[in-house]
């Protein structure tokens, strides 16, 4: 017996989430919440689907290049 599974993040962790979707780093998510990076960690982990989704450096680079005009790149 034990505490039932939850199905979606509590309140604090969805704004957890959120704040980590919007660029903040787990550090400074934890300093505001008075948690560890660590836990911060956790919580992601734990919720992948409401995770911020990385994208690969060199897709980044690619669609930043192709935004770039082609008499401006070096």
């Amino acid at each position: 017996m034990g505490r039932h599974e939850l199905t979606e993040p509590t309140n604090r962790d969805y704004h957890i989430l959120e704040a980590l979707r919007d660029g903040h780093s787990m550090a400074e998510v934890g300093r505001v919440y008075d948690i560890t990076r660590e836990r911060v960690r956790q919580i992601k982990n734990r919720w992948p689907e409401y995770a911020p989704k990385l994208i690969p450096v060199l897709k980044l680079k690619l669609e930043i290049e192709r935004d770039i005009p082609i008499h401006r790149r070096k």
